[in-house]
């Protein structure tokens, strides 16, 4: 009678997880669209518009291009800076990549990140422990009579426990999903930091070069005007001159001294910022003496808006939103009941002796299910919260994109008019230089005094220090690019493959697995978590 309750039981277990198989709370996750796509709620689970999947809305550099994002940050972008065609900036960024301990700090968020969406994970599984006791016991005068044992007893056990949450309505599987997801956008985060630390060497080290092409400048100009008073100081001995063309004369030379002395260290104080973006101490680099050079990498005319979606940022925020939507999941599966499976076997007897006999042994199985009744409003502030979460995540993601197409559309902006402002500029510098050399002679032929002169010299060195800067800022202004775009707009090598980090990031860049949804129950995920523990291992 026993034996067929017993088989009962397991199959109305076996007809319960069969009906439940596959119940989930989570809402179905449909991408966020940006601002730019229309003006869907924020808080939208169901099935998208038909506007939502189409092209929609322009990007202003590249009309027709813009389409629902998917972010596509994993995609290959190689060494961007390999546009600059500068070995020496090649050594820093490789340098800023091995050494710097912020971003050896954020990779090692991704390492925790990892590990908490691991720890979900074994929830899933059964939890198995190996238990063993002992007690000696004795019992009382009044306990004796109705005993059948002895008076003082000794009681040894030894077995295993198994506790299992089937997870019917897919609670744990969306928590499951959006740490997985979490540790997707932490990954991004650090790659956003990694680029954005790279972007910054690249930024110090042509400031730095801009700084060599002032400072070269600048002693020219000094080395001149000091020639200058001399040759002024003769001329007033002669009596062509006066003292106050003298005293023009050492002022000028005093104020090219003092701005050379200025860019002296503003330099000094960039190398000091580019020691430390790459690991290392000031003492610790040679800066470059180069100067800034005249070879600007040419940009196209045209940037698709696809190449928004390799930016680190956005991908960040698309997983976050994703997160968010799988904790919508896990809280509405917290309305309905829990199911859980207990069994145990143990090896029980008063005498160590008879322990391992097959008398001793003991069993136990129990289901267990749990139906939340009333738990004080709990249960929907949770839904609720999770909800306003998936709303604000959303909202963020939109800004996020605005964001970076305004990022894009500021470069491009600086490159274009940078460009005319420069060819402005040389002509600016070519007539400054023309009007030094004719005041000059004037000035040697009595035609004019010297404040004519000085202040000719002093506008000319004005413009060619301009120049200089101008020439650096447009510099500035591709790396910009470049980091706005997320790493390039151009086809490259597969940088991973030289990854010498951990197996951990070499499989959060998969990029199959980076921003697709994540299905932790099926064989493809945990095999990929299999192969990481292993490879770990």
């Amino acid at each position: 009678m026993m034996k067929k309750q017993n088989i009962l039981i397991c199959a109305l277990n076996a007809a319960l997880a069969a009906a439940l198989a596959g119940c989930s709370a989570t809402p179905e996750y449909i991408r966020p669209s940006s601002a730019l796509e229309g003006a869907e709620s924020a808080d939208q689970v169901s099935e998208p518009s038909a506007e939502a999947e189409k092209i929609s809305k322009n990007f202003y550099h590249a009309k027709g291009l813009w389409t629902q994002a998917r972010p596509a940050d994993a995609d290959n972008k190689g060494d961007w800076w390999k546009i600059f065609d500068d070995k020496e900036l090649d050594i820093l960024l490789q340098q800023c990549r091995d050494s710097n301990p912020n971003l050896a700090a954020a990779y090692q968020s991704v390492e925790m990140a990892m590990a908490r969406s691991r720890t979900t994970l074994g929830q899933l599984a059964p939890q198995v422990g190996i238990n063993g006791t002992y007690s000696r016991t004795g019992l009382s005068e009044n306990e004796r009579s109705y005993s059948p044992v002895d008076s003082t007893y000794n009681s040894w056990r030894v077995g295993f426990g198994l506790t299992w949450d089937l997870d019917f309505f897919g609670r744990v599987r969306a928590l499951l999903a959006s740490d997985t997801a979490d540790a997707q956008a932490v990954y991004a985060a650090y790659q956003n930091t990694l680029l954005s630390l790279q972007a910054n060497v690249a930024n110090a080290y042509f400031t730095i070069r801009q700084y060599n092409s002032e400072i070269k400048l600048l002693r020219d100009t000094v080395k001149i005007r000091s020639e200058q008073v001399d040759y002024v100081a003769s001329r007033v001995r002669s009596g062509v001159a006066n003292d106050v063309d003298l005293k023009r004369a050492q002022e000028q030379l005093y104020e090219a001294q003092s701005q050379f002395e200025a860019v002296k260290l503003q330099r000094a104080l960039t190398v000091n910022l580019l020691a430390t973006l790459v690991g290392k101490t000031p003492g610790q680099i040679v800066a470059t003496e180069l100067d800034i050079g005249e070879k600007v990498p040419e940009v196209p005319a045209v940037i698709p808006s696809e190449l928004l979606q390799r930016r680190p940022d956005i991908a960040q925020a698309e997983r976050l939103v994703f997160a968010a939507n799988q904790r919508i999941g896990a809280a509405r599966a917290a309305f309905f009941p829990t199911v859980a499976l207990s069994a145990s076997g143990d090896l029980a007897s008063t005498d160590i002796d008879t322990l391992i006999n097959a008398s001793s042994l003991a069993w136990g199985v129990s289901p267990k299910i749990y139906i939340p009744l009333f738990q004080g409003g709990q249960l929907i502030a949770q839904e609720e919260l999770a909800l306003a979460e998936h709303r604000q995540l959303v909202e963020q993601y939109r800004a996020t994109v605005l964001n970076a197409i305004q990022s894009v559309e500021d470069a491009l902006a600086q490159i274009k008019f940078m460009r005319e402002e420069f060819r402005f500029r040389n002509l600016s510098v070519a007539s400054a230089r023309e009007v030094v050399d004719l005041t000059r002679n004037q000035y040697d032929s009595g035609l004019v005094d010297y404040f004519e002169l000085t202040d000719a010299q002093r506008l000319c060195l004005d413009n060619e220090r301009a120049q200089i800067q101008l020439k650096g800022d447009q510099f500035r202004a591709c790396t910009s690019l470049i980091a706005s775009l997320g790493g390039g707009w151009y086809q490259a090598p597969d940088f991973e493959a030289a990854d010498k980090r951990s197996e951990t990031e070499k499989v959060l860049a998969l990029p199959s697995r980076i921003f697709e949804d994540v299905n932790p129950n099926s064989k493809e995920f945990n095999d990929l978590i299999r192969k990481q523990d292993s490879a770990e291992k």
